[in-house]
């Protein structure tokens, strides 16, 4: 009997000790979950500045339109990618659509349905994501005594002037799922 009781009690302290484990990970790592990217503690550059950075370091920009959002099947326990329907290439190659990976920890912006977008793609291996640190400025807001700034125009101005046309007015300066 006291030998079944040992093995219980051995087997209730791993299953504690791994519940712990796991409960205290969640804790200290929950608020980094949605890619939050850090504040720098230098002053940042200019959003010309980090829009020409960012230019160079996408390997696609394109205009288009979402004709599909995001989503996950359920069903199949897979990821649906964004269609992207492309209207016009300034960089990258030339291709009809893009398939834009599931907005994976948050660091990949969501789309709606029909959303014009002007984008700055990456490529990692076979899948494209419009990842937030080449779409969008950083710090994207600040506060300069009583005002509050948003860089996103500025930015989204600085890649019109890079490749050389400005949006249609029904294109987004900030994606949705931002």
């Amino acid at each position: 009997m006291a030998k079944y009781e040992q093995i219980k009690f051995n087997r209730f302290n791993r299953f504690f000790v791994t519940v712990l484990a796991m409960a205290l990970s969640i804790c200290f790592t929950g608020f980094a979950v949605a890619c939050s990217r850090p504040m720098p503690d230098h002053k940042a550059p200019a959003p010309e500045i980090q829009a020409k950075q960012a230019f160079i370091r996408a390997d696609a920009v394109v205009d288009g339109m979402i004709i599909r959002p995001s989503g996950y099947n359920m069903k199949e326990r897979s990821p649906i990618p964004a269609i992207l329907k492309v209207s016009k290439t300034y960089k990258g190659p030339q291709v009809t659509y893009f398939a834009l990976r599931i907005p994976g920890g948050g660091c990949e912006i969501g789309f709606r349905k029909t959303e014009k977008v002007r984008l700055l793609l990456k490529r990692d291996g076979d899948s494209w994501a419009a990842p937030e640190f080449l779409n969008l400025p950083e710090p994207r807001i600040d506060f300069r005594g009583d005002a509050l700034i948003d860089y996103s125009l500025l930015f989204a101005r600085a890649i019109d002037r890079l490749v050389g046309r400005p949006r249609s007015r029904d294109t987004a300066i900030v994606p949705y799922g931002v």
